[in-house]
C-alpha cells in the first residue's frame, strides 16, 4: 500500500509539472517522466540565462520573456 501511495503521489506531481511546462497540450499527453524532467530542466536553464542577460540589458526584457514562453 505504501508503494502504491508513493507512486500515486509521484504521478500527480509529474502531472502538475507537465501542466506547468510551456508545451502544447497534445504534446503533454505523450510525455513520459524523463521527458518532463528534461523539458523542465531546460526551461529552468533558459530562464536563468535570460534573467542574467536581462540584468545586462533591460531593453530586451519583454522580448526574452516572450521567447521563453
Amino acid at each position: 500500500d505504501a508503494a502504491r501511495n508513493r507512486r500515486s503521489q509521484e504521478a500527480e506531481i509529474f502531472s502538475q509539472l507537465c501542466n506547468a511546462l510551456p508545451v502544447p497540450s497534445n504534446v503533454q499527453a505523450q510525455l513520459d517522466k524523463s521527458s518532463v524532467m528534461r523539458i523542465a530542466i531546460s526551461h529552468l536553464k533558459l530562464a536563468k540565462i535570460i534573467e542574467e542577460a536581462n540584468d545586462e540589458d533591460e531593453k530586451t526584457d519583454h522580448l526574452w520573456m516572450k521567447a521563453l514562453e
